[in-house]
């Protein structure tokens, strides 16, 4: 008498013998994957047969067509012999493809063909996008001379210290002109960073900016894309920031820096530059 076996027992039995077997050759088994496709077909392991095929053959269709459409853009010695061969092989799988696709339709063919021209529409959209990237770059083609031109570096700072003294000591091999830029939110406090700023003489001058609301990252940016800023064929923006000596103490740090460079990189055509001051260790 012939056993019959529920879906359950296909299942263990199944996942069992999968597991029993040796994950040799540097290949793993994933057991779970495993099971859940095994699960999906009711235990019928030759139900996604079809579907493997249909995707098997489809990729052959486009490679023969693709092969074809070599041949005949390379005019190869008798290359009209090798595009027939690819020609011939590409109806062949084209024609057993929609055998499958019509047989199988009704048992999840649909999902291969949606997933193959999303697929394909993707791939169209990548391709387009590199394109477009590459002509605006001017990729393949030899540019103009490189000639020097008039450049604003704008150092950020908020007080007078040595950090600021190795900004603006880099400033200078960055760009032909250098301006400091200062937020301040009071006038006592504006008028203490002009007074320490003379003081220091830097030989820059210093802007500082008194907006309306409190926001620093705001008011550099409306500075920047002033017209006696923007009237500069080159504009960097130099950022000194804090190092700490260890990484758990970046947490204290402020992030206006951050902040502020993430802003000018969006809102703004300008070079932004972070100017690191390590602190001394301990």
């Amino acid at each position: 008498m012939r056993a019959t076996l529920s879906t359950t027992e296909v299942h263990g039995a199944t996942l069992g013998e999968l597991r029993r077997r040796p994950a040799g050759l540097g290949v793993r088994a994933d057991f779970s994957s495993i099971y859940r496709a095994v699960v999906a077909v009711n235990g019928n392991t030759n139900a996604p047969i079809p579907l493997f095929a249909i995707g098997v053959f489809t990729g052959f269709t486009l490679s023969q067509a693709g092969l074809v459409r070599h041949w005949h853009k390379a005019r190869l010695r008798r290359w009209w012999v090798r595009a027939a061969v690819n020609g011939t092989g590409a109806v062949m799988t084209a024609v057993a493809t929609g055998i499958f696709l019509a047989s199988k339709v009704t048992a999840g063919a649909w999902v291969v063909v949606l997933a193959i021209a999303a697929l394909m529409v993707l791939f169209r959209r990548i391709d387009a996008y590199h394109t477009e990237v590459s002509a605006e770059l001017g990729l393949g083609a030899v540019p103009a001379a490189p000639r020097a031109e008039e450049s604003l570096v704008v150092v950020a700072v908020n007080r007078v210290s040595r950090l600021r003294k190795d900004a603006r000591c880099a400033a200078p091999s960055l760009g032909s002109k250098v301006v400091a830029a200062s937020v301040a939110f009071e006038d006592d406090q504006a008028a203490q960073l002009r007074a320490d700023w003379e003081r220091w003489h830097p030989g820059a001058p210093l802007v500082a900016l008194q907006p309306a609301h409190r926001s620093i990252a705001g008011p550099i940016v409306a500075f920047i894309t002033s017209p006696e800023v923007a009237a500069h064929a080159r504009v960097l923006v130099l950022i000194p920031e804090v190092e700490p000596r260890r990484w758990r103490h970046q947490l204290l740090q402020n992030q206006r820096g951050v902040i502020l460079a993430n802003l000018l990189r969006r809102r703004t055509d300008v070079a932004v530059a972070t100017l690191p001051f390590r602190l001394a260790k301990e």
